[in-house]
């Protein structure tokens, strides 16, 4: 005959050493440790299936502040630009550089170096704001449940000064931030994020931002083709006011662009939120109910 080891606390039977329940109500008579760790494993693999992908509570970080310099910047260099294109334009078309303003007699060959080299050193800070931006929007796709990314982040960085490569990879990546920060982006796991359009908006920024150095280059081997000097000046001239108007249009398109993802990433984050924390209490009602039942 068994030996009796305690008695229920649900309803004072006697349980035998060797049986998990009690014969009377048929509960588990005493706290069993080793069940009571099975029943939670039970019920974090479940909440692990519901919870697929895993949606992380770190690893996002907000674009707020990156965003506000980048957008700075962006402004600055379309404001240098078309002022350095203005300058070069009025230095090409007139044969005596020095002007009389103010009574103050102004070197337009010294204006329009001077502008060029701010231009060069603004474009620069942009560049460097607008790729720190990228690149920490980039690194937060995992944390905004997107998983399956195609690029490596250092891509945001070498892609632009490898030569023939930066013609199309900083286009690709950006492509992808765009899709996997959208809101409307399922977080269900899968790659069919990678497959949604992308606005016209990024299209017109990377055409515009590379009409700049293709009309540099046009117009400094038109000027090296055996042209007489006033078709010299034409030719320095409209690709001036060309390459002042690309760096506009590249400007206020990469502005609108580092906003909307900002933004977008900001409400995905708190879709994730949310999502986290209804699951969260899901599985503290699942233990609930499974202490409730030991």
């Amino acid at each position: 005959m068994s030996r009796t080891h305690a008695t229920c606390r649900h309803c004072g039977f006697g349980v035998p050493a060797d049986s998990p329940l009690c014969p009377g109500c048929r509960r588990p008579a005493v706290d069993d440790w080793r069940e009571k760790a099975r029943a939670r494993q039970r019920v974090e693999r479940h909440a692990r299936r519901v919870a697929t992908p895993p949606l992380r509570e770190d690893g996002y970080r907000s674009l707020l502040l990156l965003a506000t310099a980048a957008r700075s910047t962006l402004s600055l260099a379309a404001t240098v630009g078309l002022v350095a294109g203005v300058a070069l334009t009025a230095d090409t078309f007139r044969d005596d550089p020095i002007v009389t303003l103010a009574q103050n007699q102004v070197d337009l060959d010294a204006v329009a170096r001077t502008v060029i080299a701010a231009f060069l050193v603004t474009l620069v800070v942009t560049g460097v704001a607008f790729v720190s931006w990228a690149v920490q929007a980039y690194r937060n796709l995992p944390a905004l449940a997107i998983e399956e990314r195609r690029y490596w982040t250092i891509w945001l960085v070498v892609g632009w000064v490898i030569p023939g490569a930066n013609l199309l990879v900083p286009k690709l990546v950006v492509d992808d931030l765009w899709r996997g920060s959208s809101p409307d982006v399922g977080i269900d796991g899968g790659s069919a994020w990678q497959q949604r359009p992308v606005a016209s908006i990024v299209n017109h920024w990377w055409y515009s931002f590379l009409t700049t150095p293709a009309v540099a280059c046009l117009g400094l081997v038109s000027v090296r083709g055996g042209l007489d000097e006033f078709d010299q000046r034409v030719v320095i001239g409209a690709a001036a006011v060309t390459s002042a108007a690309s760096i506009v249009v590249a400007a206020i398109a990469a502005r609108r662009m580092v906003a909307v993802v900002t933004v977008a990433q900001a409400r995905r984050a708190d879709v994730i939120v949310d999502m986290r924390d209804s699951r969260r209490a899901a599985r503290d009602h699942l233990f609930a109910m499974e202490r409730s039942r030991s």
